[in-house]
């Protein structure tokens, strides 16, 4: 590290990105997830799927929109950590991006969840249980 930068670098899937993307990606992992499943009595895999669907939007209203830093907090990365020429422009980007990143997740999570999923629904049906 070199004085006065910062490097941001997710060692886990490092590639190449937008500027906006990779501070935006930052901004939404920095958020967190901390779900207490004991406001449902157990454990997630025990949940029908209303509650599930319930309990992510709860998430996503309580706790993600609660802690993704606002204009100021993003301002203030800003200037501190990459001082830009146009602010405007960067806190625009980010948050657009910001959905991207949360697209780009949410597809990375299907691709790796799809085959035991089928197989569990292939399973099920196959069974003659319906």
């Amino acid at each position: 590290m070199h004085a006065g930068k910062i490097y941001i670098i997710d060692y886990e899937y490092g590639s190449y990105n937008y500027q906006g993307y990779d501070i935006a990606n930052h901004f939404n992992e920095h958020v967190g997830f901390e779900c207490d499943y004991s406001f449902w009595g157990g454990k997630a895999d025990v949940l029908y799927f209303s509650q599930r669907l319930t309990l992510i939007l709860w998430h996503i209203n309580v706790t993600i929109c609660a802690r993704y830093p606002n204009k100021e907090k993003q301002f203030h990365f800003f200037r501190h950590y990459l001082q830009p020429g146009n602010l405007k422009k960067l806190y625009v980007e980010c948050n657009f991006d910001s959905l991207v990143s949360h697209m780009y997740w949410a597809i990375h999570a299907i691709v790796h969840c799809k085959e035991e999923v089928l197989s569990l629904t292939h399973n099920y049906l196959a069974s003659g249980r319906i």
